[in-house]
C-alpha cells in the first residue's frame, strides 16, 4: 500500500496536542498544576487573616473565586499556550524534513516515508503504539515521535480501515493493542 499526502503545520500542531492529551506523563503534570494551585489559593486566606486587617471572609471569597476560575479555565489556557509554543518551535530552523509532501509505503521490511530530500525506513517492530487522533493516525516509534498519516491521505473510509488492518497485522502485538483517542481532558472542558 502506498499513500501520498501533505504534512502541514496544522498536522504537526495536531500531533503535539494529541500527544499532550493522551500522554500519561503530560496528563499527570497538567492535573497536578490544575488542582494544586486552587489548594494553595484556598490556604492563603488562613495566612493573610493574621497578617492583614482585612476580614477572613473577604480573603476566602476572593481566593475561592480565583480557585474556581482556575479550575474552569486552566485546561483551555494550557491548550492554547501549548499550541502557541508549538507554532513558535515551527518558526525556528528548517522544517522541510517533516513538513511538506510525503509518500508512505508499507514495504516488507518496514514503513518507508519519503519526503523532499529525505527517506526514512521504520521497522514494524519499532512501532510502539498505533493511535487514532481527530485528524490523523499516529504510528508512534518512540514516546515522543510518531509517523503522521492524515485522514485526508485516504480516498475512502474503507481504504483507511484497510491501512489500519494491515499496520496492525504487521506490528508486533505489544503495539497493535491501541484504540481511538483516550478521553481527553480538553474535550471534557470544551463541553462546559
Amino acid at each position: 500500500m502506498q499513500l501520498h499526502y501533505e504534512i502541514t503545520e496544522q498536522d504537526y500542531i495536531d500531533l503535539n496536542v494529541h500527544h499532550f492529551e493522551n500522554s500519561r506523563t503530560m496528563r499527570r503534570a497538567h492535573n497536578k498544576a490544575r488542582f494544586s494551585a486552587p489548594v494553595l489559593f484556598l490556604s492563603l486566606p488562613f495566612v493573610l487573616k493574621d497578617v492583614t486587617s482585612i476580614p477572613f471572609w473577604y480573603w476566602m471569597s476572593l481566593f475561592g473565586i480565583t480557585a474556581v476560575l482556575w479550575l474552569i479555565f486552566y485546561t483551555n489556557w494550557t491548550k492554547k499556550y501549548y499550541i502557541r509554543q508549538t507554532k513558535r518551535m515551527l518558526l525556528e530552523g528548517n522544517n522541510s524534513s517533516f513538513l511538506g509532501s510525503k509518500t508512505l509505503t508499507l514495504a516488507e521490511n518496514g514503513i518507508v516515508t519519503k519526503g523532499e530530500g529525505d527517506e526514512t525506513t521504520t521497522s514494524y517492530s519499532s512501532i510502539s503504539q498505533i493511535s487514532e487522533g481527530r485528524s490523523a493516525i499516529y504510528l508512534y516509534n518512540s514516546a515522543i515521535s510518531a509517523i503522521m498519516v492524515p485522514y485526508r491521505a485516504f480516498s475512502s473510509k474503507e481504504q483507511q480501515e484497510e491501512f489500519l488492518q494491515e499496520i496492525r497485522t504487521r506490528v508486533p502485538s505489544r503495539g497493535a493493542a491501541s484504540s481511538p483517542s483516550k478521553k481527553s481532558i480538553f474535550r471534557t472542558m470544551d463541553r462546559l
